[in-house]
């Protein structure tokens, strides 16, 4: 959303005293989303979650194949155009801010959580690590409302969400996307004042022309690329979390 009063009307339900939250995946890799988040509410508890940076830019690059931001469909080739994307060339039409398909950056985790922990107070800021969410979903769930001082339930079902995923109908996607000009005015002055509903049905639209996908496997030497340039990024990430994550950069 580009002004504060629409991204505030997704919150239109909230009850006073309420806990709300929103997520992106995008504001820890932003230089500006956090500071701005902070002065717009102090007491903003912000909550982080990170994991492999191998894997995470592979599941990336799927993710932004899916939004229609991505061009190259082959991850190696879009490994190597990082360079050129954070120059912002080599991107196709649909992509609306290269620098998410810089993915050499986008994996800097250490630098990212580093800029982090420099504006967010520490009892205000969670970081997890993706490998204890899979070890132990419940206590994940247990140590996050702690930190939110909101009481845990007894849910023992905690579902996979946002598994990697392609068009079921990639035609009606690419229509979805590029609507004729009066159909898409009518669609922003429909989503600035109903943005709750908007997404809502964006949300149904999505989950009907999805299905699943599998995760193309990294050939080795790509792989041995990839942690030559995250090496010291991760352990900057383990000593910022006093955690070995070594593992993390281990040839297979």
């Amino acid at each position: 959303y580009d002004r504060p009063d629409m991204y505030g009307r997704l919150f239109a339900r909230a009850r006073p005293a309420q806990l709300c939250g929103e997520a992106s995946t995008a504001y820890l890799f932003s230089n500006e989303a956090v500071p701005a988040i902070l002065a717009a509410n102090p007491a903003a508890k912000i909550i982080v979650m990170v994991r492999n940076p191998l894997d995470m830019v592979v599941s990336h690059h799927g993710q932004k194949l899916y939004t229609l931001e991505e061009n190259e469909p082959d991850f190696e080739r879009a490994w190597r155009l990082s360079p050129a994307r954070a120059k912002g060339d080599k991107v196709g039409p649909r992509c609306r801010a290269p620098k998410y398909l810089d993915y050499q950056s986008i994996g800097r985790l250490g630098e990212q959580v580093s800029r982090l922990k420099a504006v967010v107070p520490e009892d205000q800021l969670l970081v997890i690590v993706f490998d204890d969410l899979c070890a132990d979903r419940r206590r994940i769930y247990r140590e996050t409302c702690l930190f939110l001082g909101v009481p845990p339930d007894e849910r023992g079902d905690f579902a996979i969400e946002n598994a990697r995923r392609t068009h079921r109908w990639p035609e009606l996607a690419r229509a979805l996307k590029h609507l004729p000009r009066p159909v898409h005015r009518l669609k922003l002055r429909l989503r600035s004042k109903f943005p709750a509903q908007a997404k809502a049905i964006g949300r149904v639209v999505h989950r009907l022309n999805r299905r699943a996908a599998e995760r193309p496997p990294l050939e080795e030497s790509l792989r041995g690329e990839m942690i030559a340039a995250f090496k010291d990024d991760v352990a900057l990430l383990g000593r910022l979390l006093d955690r070995d994550l070594g593992e993390w950069c281990r040839a297979e």
